[in-house]
């Protein structure tokens, strides 16, 4: 039996990543601390928004003590998939979940309060004796060496030291900027991320405006032409022009995401997850116009949440001196108002917690990281890949593409009505989505060390 050598990781941001990341770390044995930038005091304040959680991620996340309990008790499980004319409000497609599908993908797909979920892990997480949070700490600047300690500084000059950092810090991760400034010195490039390009259809894409709100179901329920979206257990997406909002109920809210490809805003806004804009914001640069049932839904929230997510392409998740890694949003380009982005942050930290789980020596480290990269990269580019696809499709502009589109849409309807005729036609239509979903972190990473890992020299 292996014995273990006990590593310090630092993580950086303490929301899905980071706590995911530090539970499967500690789990394998080792020493975390979670440095979070909000206050112990704003992370109890309820917040909105919600997490899409496919089965793939449910999978994965059984192993989090009381999880499974919080998507059945706080969660939606999600029968079907409908699509919508944004402007009318038509239905053009629909995709019921089939049963035997779901059995064999082994979990259902779940729509969660992001505030329920990330409680409820950051209070595990802090259960554990091997795993400590420092709140209130603001990221300034990391230092990698591959001789000496890896250093995360504070905005207030504060220091923590350990041998690996995790960046867990979002799409405007600090961790990235650092390894990317790295790369610029390395090569006397000056590019940034944003002007990366990304291979096929990433490469249309250069950053994503979007903005989430959410409605108390309590307040929809006074309205007629409302109510059946209180018990909804179907996630719509209502198809625009340059843009496209999606919405489901997570629990006892109602999320609506938007995503614009075209946006008419010169400059789009970009806040932090508690800062937020009037409601009334939500729809600006869009150049849809919305149906009459959108519209109210807006109405009905308080406060719009506006991202604008830089694209960036990276050659690898691992610094250059082989002591940072990036995970979830900081790494990935999967849109973050999207079906995996959260999905992604949890392959990632189960993918380091299972290859750290058989760290003997620090030579193997580098073999490690690499072992990440070559599982991660290819994963995020899939995953990427079909998000953007499924993004940009749901924002044709009126003409010929958008009537093809909304043919093979209707075609969609035809098969519910009558599974039995359109077998073929049922088992094409979901193989993209069984085939994203399907994957185990947990069992590429195992097989990565069975054919790989176990062979480096401790």
């Amino acid at each position: 039996m292996e014995k273990l050598l006990q590593l310090k990781f630092v993580v950086v941001g303490g929301s899905i990543a980071g706590l995911a990341s530090a539970y499967t770390l500690a789990s394998a044995g080792h020493q975390v601390v979670v440095l979070e930038a909000a206050t112990e005091a704003q992370l109890d304040i309820r917040y909105e928004g919600g997490i899409r959680v496919p089965p793939n991620m449910a999978r994965l996340m059984r192993e989090f003590p009381g999880v499974s309990s919080i998507l059945q008790e706080k969660g939606t499980k999600l029968t079907a998939l409908e699509f919508r004319t944004a402007e009318m409000s038509k239905i053009e497609g629909s995709m019921s979940f089939d049963p035997q599908i779901m059995s064999d993908l082994g979990s259902e797909f779940y729509l969660v309060p992001h505030y329920d979920f990330c409680v409820h892990a950051r209070m595990h997480c802090r259960m554990q004796s091997n795993i400590s949070f420092r709140f209130g700490f603001k990221v300034r600047h990391v230092q990698t060496s591959k001789d000496g300690p890896s250093v995360v500084i504070s905005s207030e000059g504060e220091r923590e030291e350990g041998d690996i950092i995790v960046g867990a810090d979002g799409r405007n991760s600090v961790v990235r900027e650092f390894m990317m400034s790295q790369i610029r010195e390395d090569e006397d490039d000056d590019d940034s991320c944003s002007n990366s390009t990304g291979p096929g259809v990433l490469a249309l894409v250069r950053d994503i405006p979007g903005a989430t709100l959410s409605i108390k179901i309590s307040d929809m329920m006074g309205h007629e032409d409302l109510k059946t979206l209180t018990t909804s257990t179907t996630f719509t997406v209502w198809m625009g022009n340059g843009d496209s909002i999606t919405g489901g109920r997570y629990g006892d809210i109602y999320v609506l995401g938007l995503t614009k490809s075209n946006s008419l805003d010169a400059v789009d806004s970009d806040l932090d997850w508690h800062q937020s804009t009037p409601s009334s914001t939500f729809l600006r640069g869009t150049r849809t116009n919305y149906s009459p049932l959108v519209r109210k839904l807006v109405s009905l929230a308080d406060r719009s949440h506006p991202t604008t997510q830089v694209m960036c392409h990276l050659d690898g998740y691992v610094d250059t001196n082989e002591r940072a890694v990036l995970v979830g949003d900081a790494a990935h380009c999967s849109p973050i108002h999207a079906t995996y982005n959260s999905a992604l942050a949890c392959e990632d930290a189960y993918t380091l917690g299972t290859l750290f789980s058989h760290l003997a020596s620090r030579s193997q480290i580098p073999s490690l990281l690499k072992g990440y990269n070559e599982l991660r990269m290819p994963r995020s580019k899939a995953c990427a890949t079909s998000e953007i696809t499924a993004m940009l499709n749901n924002q044709l502009p009126p003409g010929d593409h958008r009537v093809l589109r909304n043919q093979g849409l209707n075609h969609t309807l035809a098969i519910a009505n009558a599974p039995g005729e359109h077998a073929e036609d049922l088992a094409a239509l979901w193989q993209g989505w069984i085939t994203l979903t399907n994957y185990d972190a947990k069992d590429a990473a195992d097989e990565w060390w069975l054919n790989w890992g176990r062979h480096i020299q401790a």
